[in-house]
């Protein structure tokens, strides 16, 4: 046994050859002489050691297997299809475009564009240059219109371009499902 009040500065009983765990070839290992440090029996000191690290070592390796497992399901985790057009008209029209008839908001409603003569919906105040242009919304029309709304109309005030044309396909199709509503 070990005395309580012993110094830390003093060795213990085991750096000098005595018992359990005798040998100074296990003083200079670093996990013995972290073990010192502790109370109690010379034996519980050094070996407790060992069972201090060891959930810190399990909880590393772990986390280390977790967060690989993590990375590699990413990788195999299968590409969705393009976005609804419902969706891709909320992320990228919703904003300043209503589908109810009549609610305006920064732009005119789109319920019921399709067929319509552009610059002519009752109670929005539209550039001259897209009232005056004479174009009917069609798929053609709009599908032009959704790549570069500029090039399109010149002067129009809306500012827009879609590059992708899955899914300018796609808010099409949502828009003119907006008729029958």
């Amino acid at each position: 046994m070990s005395n309580p009040e012993r110094s830390l500065l003093e060795p213990p009983e085991w750096q000098s050859g005595s018992g359990k765990h005798g040998g100074d070839e296990q003083v200079r290992s670093g996990l013995l002489k972290a073990a010192y440090i502790g109370k109690g029996q010379n034996h519980r000191r050094c070996c407790s050691a060992a069972f201090r690290v060891l959930p810190f070592t399990v909880a590393i390796s772990l986390a280390l297997i977790i967060g690989s497992a993590a990375q590699s399901q990413a990788i195999f985790v299968p590409k969705s299809g393009p976005p609804s057009g419902e969706k891709l008209f909320g992320q990228q029209c919703g904003a300043c475009h209503s589908t109810i008839a009549g609610e305006i908001r920064v732009g005119p409603p789109l319920a019921g564009v399709v067929g319509r003569t552009a610059g002519k919906s009752p109670g929005f105040n539209y550039s001259s240059a897209l009232r005056s242009s004479r174009i009917k919304w069609t798929d053609q029309t709009l599908n032009l219109w959704l790549a570069d709304s500029n090039a399109q109309v010149p002067g129009s005030v809306m500012n827009y371009r879609q590059p992708d044309a899955a899914k300018r396909l796609a808010i099409i199709g949502y828009i003119k499902g907006l008729n029958g509503k």
